[in-house]
């Protein structure tokens, strides 16, 4: 299953509605005015699944706390110049992989795709349209979740990685 996800979440806070391939809302980010990054992600009619909360340390971290785990998602640096930023996760034997800056990135379980992350928006043949036009700012994200993984728990641990990298950015 496909969702897309508005570039609020990484550009503004409030409430955030996720749709579905199909553009039908699924899923709501409720934004709860606390200190640091802190929101409810929830169904349209109200069923809470997961609490998404920056943890304030010296280290780039955040939890997602479901009724039944608890996952804290750290971005991390490599030791090496250069090197793209990755996510390390506890309580799962997830991974990133790709360019989380850039929006292009996976997220494996071992080898398996748990989710594929990238930007949506125009067609990149459009003659109409700037190649300023089509910067990230301008582009939602599209999260595609595979069908063997616990759907709310993927995308709940994907918008704690996109905030983390939000507040990665903002450090610089």
């Amino acid at each position: 299953m496909k969702y897309r996800v508005p570039r609020s979440l990484t550009f503004g806070m409030g409430n955030i509605e996720i749709k579905d391939e199909w553009g039908k809302d699924r899923y709501n980010l409720l934004y709860l005015h606390k200190v640091g990054y802190s929101f409810e992600f929830c169904d349209v009619a109200g069923k809470k699944f997961a609490d998404i909360k920056q943890v304030i340390s010296f280290s780039n971290k955040f939890k997602v706390k479901t009724e039944t785990k608890e996952v804290t998602v750290h971005f991390k640096y490599p030791l090496k110049i250069n090197a793209l930023p990755y996510c390390k996760f506890t309580n799962l034997d997830w991974s990133t992989q790709g360019d989380i800056h850039h929006r292009e990135y996976f997220v494996l379980d071992g080898s398996k795709e748990v989710a594929h992350i990238s930007l949506a928006g125009p067609a990149n043949d459009d003659p109409h349209l700037t190649r300023r036009a089509l910067s990230d700012m301008q582009r939602d994200l599209e999260i595609k979740v595979s069908d063997e993984y616990d759907e709310p728990l993927t995308l709940a641990v994907i918008i704690a990685i996109e905030l983390a990298q939000k507040a990665d950015a903002t450090r610089s």
